[in-house]
Parts: C-alpha cells; sequence; structure tokens
C-alpha cells in the first residue's frame, strides 16, 4: 500500500510539473506569436489602405493615388510612393479589391487620413473624373460605383482588422460615439467628455 501511495505521489508530482511546463510553453508561444504580429504591424505603418476605389484592366494605380492627393489639397508626389496595388478581400463581395499604398513617411499617411476624414464624403466618381481629366484613367463609371464612398485608413494587420470591425461593431451597440485606429492602436470614447479607451483583444471588448 505505501508504495502505490509513493507512486500516485510521484505520478500527481509529474502530471503537476507537466502541467506547469505546458503553461510555460503556452505563454512563450503567445509572447512570440504577439512580437511577430507588432513587428507585422510595423512593416505597415507608413502604409495606407484605400476602400471602394473601382478596378479596371490596366489600370495606373500610381496615377489615382497621386490625383486623389489633388482632391483632398494632399500633394502625392511619385517619389513618395515606394509601392501601389491591389489585395484580395477577407471576406467575398462585390466590392473591388482595396488598394494598398506604401509611402516614404508616417506624416505622409497621416496627412493623406486627416485630409480625408476631414472632407467627408469624397466619392470614387470625384477621384476618378479628376483622372480622366487629366487622360490617365479613360473610362466612364455607372452612377452607383461613381457615388460609392473612398475610406481610407491605416493599413492593419488582419489580426487588427477584425478586431477593428468586431470594436465598431460592440461601440456601436453599446452607444460609444467614436471608435478610431491611430498608430494601430484601437481606440473607442463614449462621448466627447470621457478619455479614450485602448481596445487589445476580445476580453477588452467585454469590460467596455
Amino acid at each position: 500500500m505505501a508504495v502505490i501511495k509513493e507512486s500516485n505521489a510521484s505520478l500527481r508530482a509529474e502530471l503537476a510539473r507537466a502541467g506547469e511546463e505546458s503553461t510555460a510553453l503556452r505563454e512563450r508561444l503567445d509572447l512570440m506569436q504577439k512580437t511577430l504580429e507588432d513587428q507585422e504591424q510595423k512593416s505597415r505603418q507608413c502604409n495606407i489602405e484605400i476602400q471602394n476605389l473601382p478596378e479596371k484592366q490596366s489600370e495606373n494605380l500610381m496615377h489615382l493615388v497621386i490625383t486623389m492627393g489633388k482632391v483632398i489639397n494632399v500633394p502625392i508626389a511619385k517619389e513618395s510612393i515606394r509601392a501601389v496595388h491591389r489585395v484580395e478581400q477577407n471576406v467575398k463581395n462585390d466590392r473591388p479589391k482595396n488598394v494598398v499604398v506604401e509611402l516614404c513617411s508616417r506624416r505622409i499617411r497621416d496627412d493623406i487620413i486627416t485630409a480625408v476624414r476631414t472632407r467627408r464624403g469624397l466619392t470614387a466618381g470625384q477621384i476618378l473624373e479628376s483622372a480622366n481629366a487629366d487622360g490617365a484613367h479613360g473610362t466612364r463609371i455607372n452612377e452607383q460605383l461613381s457615388s460609392r464612398p473612398i475610406y481610407v485608413n491605416e493599413h492593419l494587420t488582419l489580426k487588427n482588422k477584425i478586431l477593428y470591425a468586431k470594436t465598431r461593431k460592440e461601440a456601436s451597440t453599446k452607444k460609444y460615439k467614436w471608435a478610431w485606429v491611430k498608430n494601430a492602436a484601437i481606440l473607442v470614447r463614449k462621448d466627447d467628455r470621457t478619455k479614450a479607451i485602448r481596445v487589445r483583444s476580445e476580453a477588452d471588448l467585454a469590460k467596455l
């Protein structure tokens, strides 16, 4: 009997150690994943993502971005654009693929985003009409596409995009007045008199 008790005690001790090691491994894995996520987001810190810009074959995205700058009164030099390309949507829908623009500085990124938000009401038609006037786009779009609003945001990782979408939905449900992103930080504010709250995870959403 004593041998059995001793064996059971030893087994429990081994299981406890295994549990501790497993917890430590999970914590290390979570930390590594967070580090990789942070690095991926940091690599996008000078990027913007444009939504609802209609697609066409042989389109000149570089010119369309420069034209958008003219429309919102933020000069965008060709030399300030490192790269521009379309990206696939996270979900299937009838909207055009988003346009990611890699810029040379965060200052230009912030100037563009601020100008679009301040202007309000920027549409696809305004950009394409200006591009057509320059003879660079050369296509007509229907009224429905022309009236679509253009959204310009920071280029978030997929994980942060999903969290931001859930944050906007939760903020709307709980009557928060503001939900926005600033330097990849997702923020909400109940009204103009309260402090901003940062949302880092879905657990934070439950606390709103």
